[in-house]
């Protein structure tokens, strides 16, 4: 998966993790997800040029969600922890859902 297929499939599970949190973890992640999805649009609007300086920061927005997200659901007790599935295969996907449903 490559592109805005990938960034879309971050921002919404980071989305459904901090629908589960507390109000400041919460507010975090919909920000972060929210200035993401406001550079992609951005990038899909912009000339050539312009579309170089955009990717690193995309890329760069993109791991600060991903890493609020795992910090989020880190420090969430047992009971309102929720998967963070990221971006894999079918198989490792499989792997985090069953260890997830372990502890």
């Amino acid at each position: 998966m490559r592109g805005t297929a990938a960034v879309g499939k971050v921002v919404s599970q980071s989305r459904y993790l901090a629908r589960g949190l507390d109000t400041k973890d919460k507010r975090e992640i919909f920000d972060l997800c929210q200035e993401l999805e406001d550079l992609i649009d951005e990038y899909n609007k912009a000339p050539e040029e312009r579309k170089r300086a955009l990717r690193s920061q995309i890329a760069e927005k993109m791991n600060a969600v991903k890493q609020a997200a795992r910090k989020a659901n880190a420090s969430a007790t047992p009971g309102r922890k929720r998967a963070m599935i990221g971006v894999g295969t079918k198989k490792r996907l499989t792997r985090q859902r069953s260890y997830i449903r372990q502890r």
